[in-house]
């Protein structure tokens, strides 16, 4: 009995607890799910990440990568097929304009011109002669005054027509020529340095296919040559200022300013396109022709105006709006948006400078 008495006991302590934990349990729930209002101790005030409006202007940096041009550049290359019998000078030699910098074996293009100058004279000799014939025929009549009009005879006219006509293609296979010589050469555009030869030695057979040039810079300074993404160009205008930074020197910035804009896009492998635009560079002796960089161009929108980050403005069925923070609750409150830059746009009207505009995604 004893026995009995003391199994009813354990197992009714044993129930006791199961009913104390479940009620626990019971309690943990109703504090998560009645928290949000106020109850068990809990505060009903939501956590918004809030920003100042604020009234400043609008900024917004673009950085492009370049490199620097001389503003006297000439690559030049043979223009003709040959051996080439001579480099007259090695990068780093000054050159003065028109000084002959390589040449291709002229000597057949030269004795070509030669016949050709021969053949001009020679054609020029015998019109003056037709002419001369003329000239005495009709000495009674007025002498050269004669020549090509009426008074010629058709025998005349056709024999001098004849004439001029050869020594005109004689002019022209001279002129054709001496282009030729012309292509064989490379020649200095003005007064400079030669500051590469690739692909171009003597002895070499030259075709201009193979790609050899000579390269030469001048005076005059440099520029900036920056390829600016399509997406980006319509915020680059001309006479826009600039910092220039080279690689080759990272704590150098270099003043420039927009000198010209490239009329056309060029096409991108990866499908998109971008704008050369060349930038003039104060000048400085750390600037060589070939460094690279990149430009960083500071763009100015609206001044001084009411602008927030653009993750603050909502829309909806066309009507703009955003959240501002009054004592603790949320307020939307309807806006007009102006200018876009650098993240931040403009507040036409709907608020003022100071103001808590809400940023989180969920407004409760």
């Amino acid at each position: 009995m004893k026995n009995i008495l003391s199994i009813l006991r354990h197992t009714i302590l044993a129930g006791k607890r199961r009913y104390v934990v479940i009620g626990l349990v019971l309690l943990l729930v109703l504090g998560v799910v009645l928290k949000p209002f106020g109850l068990f101790g809990g505060s009903s005030a939501t956590q918004y990440k809030t920003e100042s409006v604020l009234k400043s202007d609008l900024t917004n940096q673009i950085s492009v990568s370049g490199q620097v041009e001389s503003n006297n550049l000439a690559t030049m290359a043979f223009l003709a097929t040959g051996r080439v019998a001579s480099i007259n000078f090695q990068e780093g030699d000054t050159v003065k304009k028109g000084q002959v910098i390589a040449s291709l074996d002229t000597t057949q293009a030269q004795d070509s011109v030669a016949k050709a100058e021969a053949n001009v004279k020679s054609a020029q000799s015998y019109l003056d002669k037709v002419i001369d014939d003329i000239h005495l025929f009709q000495y009674g009549n007025g002498g050269f005054s004669n020549v090509g009009t009426a008074n010629e005879t058709e025998t005349q006219k056709m024999t001098r027509q004849q004439a001029e006509a050869a020594r005109d293609a004689a002019a022209r296979d001279l002129d054709s020529a001496r282009q030729q010589l012309q292509m064989m050469t490379i020649i200095a555009p003005f007064d400079g340095t030669i500051s590469d030869i690739s692909g171009i030695a003597p002895g070499q057979n030259y075709a201009p296919t193979t790609g050899g040039t000579i390269s030469e810079v001048g005076s005059g300074g440099y520029k900036f040559v920056a390829n600016v993404d399509e997406t980006d160009f319509r915020n680059i205008s001309l006479g826009m200022s600039a910092d220039v930074l080279l690689d080759a020197y990272p704590n150098d910035k270099f003043p420039a300013e927009v000198s010209k804009i490239a009329v056309s896009a060029s096409k991108l492998s990866t499908g998109g396109s971008i704008v050369p635009v060349k930038l003039s560079i104060e000048p400085n002796e750390k600037l060589l022709n070939g460094l690279t960089g990149e430009a960083d161009f500071n763009l100015v929108g609206a001044k001084s105006v009411l602008n927030i980050s653009r993750i603050g403005l909502r829309k909806e069925n066309g009507q703009e709006y955003v959240y501002v923070l009054e004592k603790g609750k949320a307020v939307r409150k309807n806006v007009q948006s102006g200018q876009s830059m650098g993240g931040r746009v403009e507040i036409v009207q709907g608020l003022s400078e100071n103001e808590q505009v809400i940023l989180n995604d969920t407004v409760q």
